[in-house]
């Protein structure tokens, strides 16, 4: 049996030991007799764990498969974007730790980014991802058939189960594929795309990416009615909310906007915007912010951002000059976000709260962006700038808060950088950029430079020597989609097929 299908389709059966979730059926298989032993598998096994809390990214985090002992999910992500710049710092670092040294592979866009500084691994975000979805898979295979358990329990697990595959789905088809063009989408290689529970003892290949989304997109839905009405115990679990807010994010990447207004109809009234102009200790991104809706898994921006103490030598990364030139005075999200290390001057982005998630994190301000974004691109301009300008008036003092008039391709263009204000190191700038490129209205497309340094013989504090920098030529560059991880296009005998990238070069 391939390598692909003993990491996702096998775990099913692997799960044991879990006190009296599971109910033994003989020394050999296990398996749940209840809605509330699904559940606990969700919790358990398919929603992203959080990880204890540390400051320093090391080569085994990054590495690590097992997301309930170790490992960050996709670090490489805030690195690859126009907001970031590498930030140099002392002499050589240990490459072991430094954040720096661990993910420069994905900071100048390598043919390869699975790679520590050492030594090549199998991208671990690859069989996290598909070992999650295979539990949803399996829940979703056995909820219906118990019956003893009321509707409303069989439709609070079922609809926690699509959420979670729809929402890894879609990390997955904007890490490995193209982004979503209608022209294309048919043809475009996506991901492999599982949707049932028994092992299928073959060799896989890659759905196109139209039907990647159209998976999400069913799964988001069924979500929504299954998770109708239901009361969740906190925001770590999946509530119907959440599924709307993260199908209009999809129905905006497929330039479906016109779906989004219906979807978005009772949640934008639901939520309210924390006011981080009146207080700027305000819970604004945190466990306790009336903006949060939805959190899992680990912030790992603490070990990206600031690595270790600064006793140690510095090599990390920081908040880019044109990232920081985007906000004017009077915009407390700069302030209350961002940090300025006292000895390096290097500004980077802040962990407000070190239980919300970097990546898996749904608010009502992408809601706000999300519905503006989708107003103007059919037409209500006005409806769009009220809702900027209500999300603005939040963030920025009044008076320098201004009023928004823009139309037309400047009003696109003023929401795109409000987003990007907005959501910026929340796993969403490179697959905005992308997405951009292929927008059948006003598409935008742009390169993305970043600075290379070589460390020098100074202080600890001294910023190290500009050596050249590596250039990522705007999409549909090759270095817009990671490869696909070489390990299961091996085992999968070449029927999955590999994305093309290019060596990375210092200029």
């Amino acid at each position: 049996m391939k390598k692909y299908t003993i990491y996702i389709w096998c775990f099913w059966f692997l799960l044991s030991g879990c006190g009296d979730f599971l109910e033994e059926q003989s020394q050999d298989l296990t398996y749940a007799v209840n809605c509330a032993d699904l559940e606990e598998l969700l919790v358990g096994n398919a929603y992203a764990y959080g990880l204890p809390a540390s400051k320093v990214l090391t080569s085994a985090l990054l590495k690590s498969t097992n997301s309930k002992t170790g490992g960050y999910y996709f670090p490489g992500l805030q690195v690859m974007d126009d907001d970031v710049t590498a930030s140099v710092f002392g002499q050589e670092p240990n490459v072991s730790t430094q954040p720096y040294s661990l993910l420069g592979a994905y900071y100048r866009w390598d043919e390869n980014t699975n790679h520590d500084g050492s030594a090549e691994y199998d991208d671990p975000n690859w069989i996290r991802l598909y070992t999650h979805i295979g539990v949803t898979n399996a829940v979703l295979s056995k909820v219906d058939e118990f019956t003893d358990d009321s509707e409303a329990d069989r439709n609070r697990v079922k609809g926690q189960a699509l959420f979670l595959r729809a929402y890894y789905y879609y990390f997955l088809v904007n890490l490995y594929a193209k982004p979503y063009s209608a022209i294309t989408a048919d043809s475009d290689l996506g991901v492999p795309l599982k949707t049932f529970a028994y092992v299928d003892d073959r060799y896989w290949t890659r759905a196109p990416v139209d039907s990647v989304y159209h998976q999400i997109v069913r799964d988001l839905q069924g979500a929504v009615v299954c998770l109708d009405g239901i009361e969740m115990k906190n925001r770590y679990w999946a509530n119907e909310d959440a599924a709307r807010l993260l199908l209009g994010r999809v129905y905006c990447y497929m330039g479906k906007w016109d779906l989004v207004p219906e979807v978005y109809e009772e949640l934008l009234k639901k939520y309210t915007l924390a006011d981080i102009v009146a207080d700027n200790k305000a819970p604004y991104i945190s466990t306790t912010s009336p903006e949060l809706i939805f959190t899992m898994g680990q912030d790992c921006r603490d070990g990206i951002f600031k690595g270790p103490s600064l006793s140690n030598t510095v090599s990390t990364f920081g908040v880019s000059s044109e990232l920081e030139q985007l906000y004017k005075t009077g915009d407390a999200r700069f302030t209350v976000r961002c940090s300025t290390d006292r000895e390096t001057g290097r500004i980077y982005p802040k962990v407000m709260d070190q239980y919300v998630s970097d990546v898996f994190t749904l608010r009502i301000s992408e809601a706000y962006l999300n519905q503006a974004e989708a107003l103007a691109m059919t037409g209500d301009e006005a409806g769009a700038r009220d809702l900027i300008q209500k999300l603005r008036e939040k963030r920025i003092a009044a008076g320098n808060v201004g009023t928004v008039t823009e139309s037309g391709k400047q009003l696109i263009q003023f929401i795109r950088e409000e987003r990007r204000r907005e959501l910026c190191f929340e796993g969403h700038r490179w697959f905005d950029l992308r997405r951009y490129a292929v927008c059948p209205n006003y598409p935008e497309s742009k390169e993305i430079r970043h600075t290379s340094y070589v460390h020098t013989s100074g202080s600890k504090y001294q910023q190290g020597m500009i050596e050249g920098y590596y250039l990522l030529d705007a999409y549909p560059a090759k270095n817009w989609v990671l490869p696909i991880p070489a390990f299961d296009v091996e085992e999968n005998q070449g029927e999955l097929e590999q994305n093309e990238r290019n060596r990375s070069i210092l200029y």
